[in-house]
Protein backbone atom coordinates (compact mmCIF):
# COMPACT_ATOMS: atom_id res chain seq x y z
CA UNK A 1 0.00 0.00 0.00
CA UNK A 2 1.09 3.55 -0.62
CA UNK A 3 0.26 6.59 1.49
CA UNK A 4 0.74 10.31 1.03
CA UNK A 5 -0.17 12.91 3.65
CA UNK A 6 -1.76 16.25 2.85
CA UNK A 7 -1.38 19.02 5.44
CA UNK A 8 -3.22 22.35 5.67
CA UNK A 9 -1.82 24.94 8.10
CA UNK A 10 -3.86 27.47 10.08
CA UNK A 11 -2.70 30.20 7.69
CA UNK A 12 -4.29 28.32 4.75
CA UNK A 13 -1.05 27.05 3.21
CA UNK A 14 -1.02 23.37 2.29
CA UNK A 15 1.42 20.81 0.96
CA UNK A 16 1.85 17.12 0.27
CA UNK A 17 4.40 14.90 2.02
CA UNK A 18 6.37 12.30 0.11
CA UNK A 19 4.80 8.99 -0.87
CA UNK A 20 5.47 6.19 1.62
CA UNK A 21 5.22 2.47 0.85
CA UNK A 22 3.83 0.17 3.55
CA UNK A 23 4.12 -3.62 3.38
CA UNK A 24 1.12 -5.31 4.99
CA UNK A 25 1.89 -8.93 4.16
CA UNK A 26 2.74 -9.89 7.75
CA UNK A 27 -0.19 -8.78 9.84
CA UNK A 28 1.10 -8.02 13.31
CA UNK A 29 -2.19 -6.29 14.15
CA UNK A 30 -5.46 -6.79 12.33
CA UNK A 31 -6.30 -4.17 9.71
CA UNK A 32 -9.95 -3.08 9.61
CA UNK A 33 -11.53 -1.31 6.64
CA UNK A 34 -13.58 0.65 5.76
CA UNK A 35 -13.63 2.25 9.17
CA UNK A 36 -15.99 3.99 9.85
CA UNK A 37 -18.47 1.67 8.18
CA UNK A 38 -22.19 1.54 7.50
CA UNK A 39 -22.69 -2.23 7.48
CA UNK A 40 -19.76 -4.50 6.63
CA UNK A 41 -16.14 -4.33 7.69
CA UNK A 42 -13.25 -6.41 6.37
CA UNK A 43 -10.60 -7.54 8.81
CA UNK A 44 -7.24 -8.56 7.38
CA UNK A 45 -5.21 -10.58 9.85
CA UNK A 46 -3.06 -13.64 10.27
CA UNK A 47 -6.11 -15.72 11.21
CA UNK A 48 -3.97 -18.82 11.82
CA UNK A 49 -2.53 -17.05 14.88
CA UNK A 50 -5.85 -15.77 16.22
CA UNK A 51 -7.39 -18.46 18.38
CA UNK A 52 -10.20 -16.37 19.85
CA UNK A 53 -11.71 -13.00 19.07
CA UNK A 54 -14.71 -10.94 20.13
CA UNK A 55 -16.61 -7.89 18.99
CA UNK A 56 -17.76 -5.91 22.02
CA UNK A 57 -19.68 -2.70 22.55
CA UNK A 58 -18.45 0.26 24.60
CA UNK A 59 -19.70 -1.44 27.78
CA UNK A 60 -17.73 -4.63 27.11
CA UNK A 61 -20.74 -6.77 26.14
CA UNK A 62 -19.81 -9.57 23.75
CA UNK A 63 -21.79 -9.14 20.51
CA UNK A 64 -19.89 -11.69 18.43
CA UNK A 65 -22.85 -14.07 18.16
CA UNK A 66 -24.99 -11.25 16.65
CA UNK A 67 -22.57 -10.73 13.75
CA UNK A 68 -22.43 -12.82 10.59
CA UNK A 69 -18.86 -13.59 9.52
CA UNK A 70 -17.73 -14.72 6.07
CA UNK A 71 -14.28 -15.94 5.11
CA UNK A 72 -12.75 -14.49 1.96
CA UNK A 73 -11.01 -16.83 -0.46
CA UNK A 74 -7.54 -15.41 0.28
CA UNK A 75 -7.73 -16.79 3.88
CA UNK A 76 -6.27 -13.60 5.36
CA UNK A 77 -9.54 -11.68 5.36
CA UNK A 78 -12.91 -12.05 7.03
CA UNK A 79 -15.96 -9.90 6.39
CA UNK A 80 -18.03 -8.97 9.45
CA UNK A 81 -21.64 -7.92 8.81
CA UNK A 82 -22.53 -5.30 11.43
CA UNK A 83 -25.93 -4.43 9.96
CA UNK A 84 -27.75 -5.97 12.96
CA UNK A 85 -25.98 -3.57 15.35
CA UNK A 86 -27.05 0.04 16.00
CA UNK A 87 -24.77 2.95 15.14
CA UNK A 88 -21.97 3.35 17.67
CA UNK A 89 -18.46 2.46 18.72
CA UNK A 90 -17.40 -1.20 18.93
CA UNK A 91 -14.12 -3.00 19.50
CA UNK A 92 -12.55 -6.00 17.82
CA UNK A 93 -10.59 -7.86 20.49
CA UNK A 94 -8.13 -10.70 20.00
CA UNK A 95 -5.46 -12.15 22.26
CA UNK A 96 -2.99 -9.36 21.47
CA UNK A 97 -5.00 -6.62 19.77
CA UNK A 98 -7.77 -4.11 20.42
CA UNK A 99 -9.12 -2.24 17.39
CA UNK A 100 -11.90 0.36 17.38
CA UNK A 101 -14.79 0.02 14.89
CA UNK A 102 -17.10 2.95 14.23
CA UNK A 103 -20.51 2.11 12.74
CA UNK A 104 -22.34 5.02 11.18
Amino acid sequence: SYYRLYQTDYDGKSNYAGIQAVNVENYENPILYPNPTADKITIDANWENIEEYMVVDQFGRDLTNQIETNDVSNKTSKIFDLSSLPKGVYYFLSSDSKQKIIKM
